[in-house]
């Protein structure tokens, strides 16, 4: 993660606060201040783009921005985010309800599952 501020002064970057580039995330200000929401945006066009190298990033000559399925992806995870106990708020006297090398781990539907289960469910 590298904030480049000079970056977003760009006219192609001037419209984003967070640009990722593969493995990269850009941001135009520090995490801390980007926000969560921002960081996890990003690292979900970073983990789209380790699974989808070429379809991902061709996406936006189809779809554009706004209505892009991977973009609404991103959205998605932010807002599930959002609805996730932060770390800090756990008790942590509390053992943990499973064993410790165990991960909960919520898998967000891809783009084209949208597509399929929007077809069926109209049928």
């Amino acid at each position: 993660m590298l904030v480049v501020p000079l970056l977003f002064r760009l006219p192609w970057f001037r419209r984003f606060d967070g640009y990722s580039a593969w493995q990269t995330i850009l941001l135009r200000e520090p995490p801390e201040h980007a926000g969560d929401g921002l960081v996890c945006h990003e690292l979900c066009h970073v983990w789209q783009m380790q699974h989808r190298p070429l379809r991902m990033p061709l996406s936006y000559l189809r779809f554009g921005y706004e209505r892009n399925p991977y973009e609404l992806e991103a959205r998605r995870a932010v807002e599930a985010s959002r609805t996730l106990p932060a770390a800090a708020d756990a008790h942590l006297d509390e053992p943990p309800g499973r064993d410790a090398g165990e991960h909960v781990v919520a898998r967000l539907p891809r783009p084209d599952e949208e597509d399929e289960g929007a077809a069926a469910h109209e049928r």
